[in-house]
C-alpha cells in the first residue's frame, strides 16, 4: 500500500475531517474498495449504543435521529432516549447547583423542555450550559 492509492487517499483525508470539521460528516458510512474496508461511525461526544432500527448511536446522534423524524419516533429510539433523560435528570438532582450539560444532554433537555416546564433545575442548568458552550463543541 502507498500514501498515492486512491483508498489511502480517501482513508486519510476521511481522518482529517474527522479531525478538523466532524460536522461535515455523514452520521456513518463505509468505504469498501477490493482490498480496504472503512467503517465510521460518528459518535459526537458520547458511546455509542445500538438501538434496532437504528444502529449504534450516540445520545446526541439519537436526539438528531428524534428531531427530525417525521410522525414521532419508533419505540426503540424513544426507550433510549428516556432511559438517558433519566440519567440526566440524575445527574442534575445530584448537583442541582453545579452540574454543567455537556452539548448532548444539553440537546435531550431541550428535545423534552416542555416536560419540564419552568423547572428551576432545569433552567439554571440551561443558563449554566450557555454560560459555558463554547461553539463548535
Amino acid at each position: 500500500m502507498t500514501l498515492s492509492s486512491t483508498p489511502t487517499l480517501l482513508i486519510l483525508s476521511t481522518l482529517l475531517l474527522y479531525y478538523y470539521q466532524p460536522s461535515l460528516l455523514p452520521l456513518s458510512f463505509s468505504l469498501i474498495t477490493n482490498q480496504y474496508i472503512l467503517h465510521y461511525t460518528a459518535t459526537m461526544g458520547g458511546n455509542t449504543e445500538y438501538i434496532a432500527g437504528h444502529g449504534y448511536l450516540s445520545l446526541g446522534q439519537a436526539v438528531h435521529v428524534a428531531q427530525n423524524s417525521d410522525g414521532g419516533v419508533d419505540q426503540q429510539l424513544a426507550q433510549f432516549l428516556e432511559k438517558r433523560l433519566a440519567v440526566v435528570w440524575s445527574k442534575l438532582n445530584a448537583q442541582p447547583q453545579s452540574y454543567i450539560l455537556p452539548p448532548d444532554e444539553f440537546a435531550l433537555m431541550n428535545y423534552y423542555r416542555t416536560r419540564f416546564g419552568d423547572n428551576e433545575i432545569v433552567r439554571n442548568a440551561t443558563k449554566r450550559f450557555w454560560d459555558n458552550h463554547k461553539g463548535g463543541q
